[in-house]
């Protein structure tokens, strides 16, 4: 999570919870500034070191995440973050324990609430769980990650594009028709054929690969047309140009 990311959502008065670097620098908030003290005031207290951070009080409890009922240990604290320019945050330790009972790698999570507590933190940052897959298939699946687009009009036109096209696909998945199980049927080593944007997906390519979607396009007149009126109007072209 970047600092132009949380600053542009904070300028809309949108708090930001998320992931960060593990080696984030953060400090504690400076000592109080004595009366008639001399010089300049501090911005920034000790430094939090994983020396330090390894005698916080380090909390396990259970917590209900991805769908089920997960074990936590996690340690927290509120410090200023260097890279949001001493801004006072929430910062959470966290581990989740694996199916094989281990203890996974530490990960940061950062909360620009400081009034939330760490478990409300680690619960909040769960919740991206219900749209990690929808994120996940329009990159892989719908093509997200690969827009080669040059200018911000055409790139956005992309992103339109692909979003209906999932959205679609998605709608799809809750009808009950026999002709959208038949679209999910495409792999007979399967016992079960899951009803998803994803695998409705896969049957539409298999209908429709024989259609030259490309051909459609045209590039003198800029105008998304099937083949025999795009090849229409460029002989009217022509035959005006010869005119």
């Amino acid at each position: 999570m970047r600092r132009v990311f949380i600053d542009a959502m904070l300028e809309h008065n949108f708090e930001v919870i998320g992931q960060v670097r593990i080696d984030t620098r953060l400090y504690d908030a400076p000592p109080t500034r004595k009366p008639g003290q001399r010089g300049r005031t501090r911005k920034y207290g000790e430094k939090v070191t994983p020396e330090r951070i390894a005698r916080f009080k380090r909390t396990v409890t259970t917590l209900n995440l991805y769908g089920r009922e997960q074990a936590v240990r996690y340690r927290s604290k509120l410090a200023k973050a260097r890279f949001l320019d001493g801004r006072m945050v929430r910062v959470v330790w966290c581990e989740f324990r694996s199916e094989r009972g281990e203890w996974k790698s530490t990960c940061l999570l950062l909360s620009t609430d400081t009034s939330l507590t760490p478990e409300e933190v680690i619960e909040s940052y769960g919740l991206r769980w219900s749209i990690e897959s929808m994120f996940h298939q329009l990159k892989l699946a719908w093509g997200m990650k690969e827009a080669w687009q040059k200018t911000r009009q055409t790139l956005h036109r992309w992103v339109h594009l692909t979003m209906v096209g999932y959205g679609l696909t998605q709608l799809l998945s809750c009808v009950e028709s026999p002709a959208i199980s038949e679209l999910c049927r495409h792999s007979p080593w399967r016992p079960e054929n899951p009803r998803t944007a994803g695998q409705i997906r896969k049957g539409l390519v298999r209908h429709f690969r024989h259609v030259a979607v490309r051909r459609w396009w045209s590039s003198k007149g800029q105008k998304f047309r099937p083949p025999d009126e795009r090849e229409r109007i460029d002989f009217e072209y022509k035959q005006r140009k010869v005119a």
